[in-house]
């Protein structure tokens, strides 16, 4: 093979490389980003059931009738999703949140570097370019899968 061949070939090798390391960056950011998704909807679940229990009448009698506990035994979690989506939002505690990922990706991803995941620990990132209405539609399917089966996911949380 002549030199000039060579190097050419040696050039498409390189930006193959590139293309991979690219690519492979992608994915990767895409999974720390689903990580994410995935502590928040578990948090999210708890803090559901919990605004559920709070404006239950039932509950703040306690009243041993199952039917006097509507909103939180007799409403189906998808509603609940509906109804208290936006109100988890705001009393959430997104720092328990990021921790509780953060703590996780160390024990999944020990060599995750700063400056991947740099991003997602600011706060105004996540409320005025990630958390938007498409995000929220996302997170209530999410949450329905996990009420059906809350093994579908990483387990995040733990037990």
């Amino acid at each position: 093979m002549s030199t000039s061949t060579e190097n050419l070939t040696q050039q498409a090798i390189d930006i193959l490389l590139e293309i991979l390391e690219d690519t492979d960056v992608i994915q990767r950011r895409k999974y720390l980003k689903s990580l994410l998704e995935i502590s928040y909807a578990q948090h999210l679940t708890k803090v559901i059931k919990e605004l559920a229990t709070r404006d239950c009448y039932g509950c703040q009698i306690d009243h041993p009738s199952q039917t006097e506990h509507y909103i939180c035994t007799m409403t189906p979690f998808s509603e609940q999703v509906d109804l208290y989506l936006e109100t988890a939002l705001t009393v959430l505690n997104e720092n328990l949140v990021i921790l509780t990922w953060f703590d996780y990706l160390v024990k999944v991803q020990p060599q995750v570097r700063y400056h991947e995941i740099s991003q997602y620990l600011n706060i105004n990132w996540r409320w005025n370019t990630w958390i938007d209405d498409t995000w929220k539609a996302n997170m209530a399917l999410m949450l329905q899968e996990l009420e059906e089966d809350p093994y579908c996911y990483d387990p995040i949380l733990p037990a």
